[in-house]
């Protein structure tokens, strides 16, 4: 595995996060799992979480366990890994949306 580069759990949940549009925060607080856990599972390599972390994150986004470390994937018959496809649209809408709070952010912020 390169040691610079998430797990493929790490992969899928910044997709799933990012298509519902929530944070480390509140994903948190809706499955009980700690933030940094939610932050070591997103961007450490070497991470080996328990099921007692991966079990009610995969609940929350209705999906396996086994989906979202990437070992099964209900796509088809021949076990592709999960994609969280987004279209254009939702693209747009959900960057659009992270930027206008990242100016307003900017704009109130002290310089």
């Amino acid at each position: 595995m390169n040691k610079n580069h998430p797990t493929t759990a790490g992969k899928v949940l910044k997709k799933l996060m990012f298509k519902q549009d929530i944070s480390e925060s509140q994903l948190s607080h809706l499955t009980g799992v700690s933030k940094s856990n939610i932050s070591r599972l997103k961007n450490d390599p070497q991470c080996n979480p328990t099921l007692n972390t991966l079990i009610p994150i995969a609940k929350h986004f209705e999906i396996t366990v086994s989906e979202l470390i990437g070992e099964e994937c209900n796509c088809n018959q021949y076990h592709q890994k999960p994609e969280i496809a987004l279209t254009d649209s939702q693209f747009f809408e959900i960057f659009t949306k992270k930027y206008i709070e990242w100016i307003k952010d900017k704009s109130t912020s002290p310089h």
